[in-house]
């Protein structure tokens, strides 16, 4: 039988699995997980609308491409999010 610990390390999504109740690194994988969906959920859409508002020269243009872009790169991670949590509960 695989030493579970041994396949887990050597996984490169190791991050994003959650590890059995009562070991002493729970609550490390806890932040890690949750700064990620914030990276994710927060920073990226913010940052993309900012950085494409700001190649716009156009006042009005620019509200209103910056806002697009914040709803499309919004949905998007949604949209892969759902994907991936479809995906796990699968296995």
């Amino acid at each position: 039988m695989e030493d579970k610990e041994a396949s887990c390390h050597s996984c490169p999504l190791s991050a994003f699995c959650s590890r059995p109740s009562g070991t002493e690194n729970d609550q490390e994988a806890t932040g890690c997980k949750l700064v990620g969906q914030a990276i994710a959920f927060f920073l990226l859409p913010i940052a993309s609308a900012i950085v494409v508002a700001a190649l716009v020269n156009d006042e009005n243009t620019r509200i209103l491409v910056g806002f697009s872009t914040l709803i499309f790169v919004s949905a998007v991670v949604a949209a892969v999010s759902w994907f991936l949590r479809r995906k796990r509960r699968a296995k």
